[in-house]
């Protein structure tokens, strides 16, 4: 019987290790023109993250996304 399970698990990662590699289809549509950082945030807990007079968004939850979306990012 444990010849069998042996056998079992080599063939089950034999064929795991010989299956083809997956295209990924994401990588084309993630290229260097199309990257979006989303962000999810609370707009009505001041000073993390709320609205201006003008309806913009600002505060800390804000000045963060920018700061580690930026390409030359700034870490304190």
């Amino acid at each position: 019987m444990k010849k069998i399970c042996v056998l079992f698990i080599i063939l089950v990662l034999l064929l795991t290790g010989c299956s083809s590699p997956k295209t990924d289809d994401t990588a084309d549509k993630n290229s260097e023109e199309t990257k979006t950082l989303v962000v999810g945030l609370d707009d009505t807990f001041a000073p993390m993250g709320f609205r201006d007079d003008a309806g913009e968004l600002v505060g800390f939850d804000i000045d963060l996304a920018k700061t580690l979306g930026s390409e030359n990012p700034v870490y304190y």
